[in-house]
């Protein structure tokens, strides 16, 4: 994966954006010379990060494997533990 991501990275025209990214330009496709002009390519909102966690106000959470049912998996979190380990088609572990 390193090696596809340097290698592509060397091309002018490949960039690595969000799905977010990606479905603005989807619905408006624009020049590179004018991306800035959609919201999602803007950097005028920066989203603000969650606050620090110390690993001694962390949640260890064990859960079912989605893959394995017959093993736990140990996730760490500075939130909530999810009701079910955070998987495909779940990933808030809803």
């Amino acid at each position: 994966l390193e090696d596809f991501l340097d290698e592509i990275l060397l091309r002018d025209e490949v960039y690595l954006v969000s799905q977010k990214k990606v479905l603005e330009w989807m619905r408006t496709p624009t020049r590179l010379n004018r991306l800035y002009r959609l919201p999602a390519f803007g950097c005028d909102e920066l989203p603000e990060g969650p606050k620090p966690c110390t690993s001694a106000k962390a949640n260890v959470c064990l859960r079912t494997d989605p893959v394995n049912p017959t093993k736990k998996i140990a996730l760490t979190t500075c939130n909530k533990c999810p009701m079910t380990y955070p998987w495909l088609g779940n990933p808030l572990g809803q």
